[in-house]
């Protein structure tokens, strides 16, 4: 009979061996080899938890990420008081949405709308009626979920599109024992910042790229205003009496005009009196040709 000592140092001896190697698989030999049923859940049990931005250039950039037993307060609060060293020191206004205010208290913090139905849905589910919406929403603070109440301006994005393609980015390595699903992602991000600096190289212009061309476009959309001071440090269009707006283009349809209006779908005509006949239908005295 194995001992759990001797299990953990073969798998241990797999991994380094063979970094590539899937959990799958070495399940799959323990079977075969040793008729040992391994779960492969104990193998990989706990959470990637990850934090990342967008560089000047509008492309995904990881700045932290860390395995945790689970997806809990206590971890979150953890990873984030790690990763704070990162970005307090800059001084910058961060927004988050659905996370602990312990790390970031003087931040402001908004809850994403589909955690929120998530949890009208759990709490009220038997339940119908705006009086059960109206309790539910007096609980929460309105600067939390109202953008009328929302304390800082909202600018940005404020979806999780990011998320969604970094786990589509490291897809292959999620997969992987925890080790070698790190190192994996290391080696993504160096490939990426390598492959990143070799493109920026070429470029001719001021800033990044991607933030040049909507510069530009910006530029051309703005060129004909004319712009003035409206408070200390902002500015606006003003208006100029002297533009003239010429009328958009039309072309002529082909045909002859149509004079009555199409109607709509379900629209009835209203019957008339006819004053001949005397009866009700769609048709006056001229057009009559009952007999009399």
């Amino acid at each position: 009979m194995m001992s759990s000592k001797v299990v953990s140092s073969d798998l241990m001896e797999q991994a380094s061996s063979k970094p590539m190697l899937k959990p799958t698989k070495i399940v799959k030999d323990f079977k075969k080899y040793y008729g040992l049923d391994i779960s492969q859940k104990k193998m990989m049990h706990g959470s990637l938890a990850c934090r990342y931005g967008k560089n000047g250039n509008q492309g995904i950039y990881p700045l932290a990420f860390a395995v945790v037993n689970s997806e809990n307060e206590e971890n979150w609060s953890w990873f984030l008081q790690k990763s704070s060293k990162i970005v307090t020191p800059q001084g910058r206004t961060i927004t988050f949405i659905s996370v602990t205010t312990a790390v970031f208290p003087q931040s402001p913090h908004a809850f994403c709308y589909h955690h929120l139905k998530q949890n009208i849905l759990l709490k009220y589910r038997s339940s119908l009626g705006g009086a059960v919406m109206r309790d539910f929403l007096k609980t929460p603070p309105k600067e939390n979920w109202a953008a009328a109440h929302f304390p800082s301006p909202k600018y940005s994005e404020m979806c999780s599109n990011v998320a969604e393609s970094f786990n589509a980015w490291i897809v292959d390595q999620r997969f992987l024992p925890i080790y070698q699903m790190l190192d994996g992602i290391r080696a993504k991000i160096m490939e990426m910042n390598a492959q990143r600096r070799r493109v920026a190289e070429g470029w001719k212009t001021f800033l990044c790229l991607e933030m040049e061309t909507i510069m530009q476009d910006l530029l051309e959309y703005g060129r004909h205003w004319d712009v003035g001071r409206s408070n200390i440090d902002r500015y606006a269009p003003e208006e100029n009496e002297e533009m003239l707006i010429n009328p958009s283009l039309t072309k002529k349809p082909p045909g002859r005009p149509r004079v009555k209006r199409i109607k709509s779908s379900g629209e009835r005509t209203r019957p008339i009196a006819c004053s001949r006949c005397e009866t009700l239908g769609h048709h006056n005295r001229k057009t009559c040709t009952a007999e009399i």
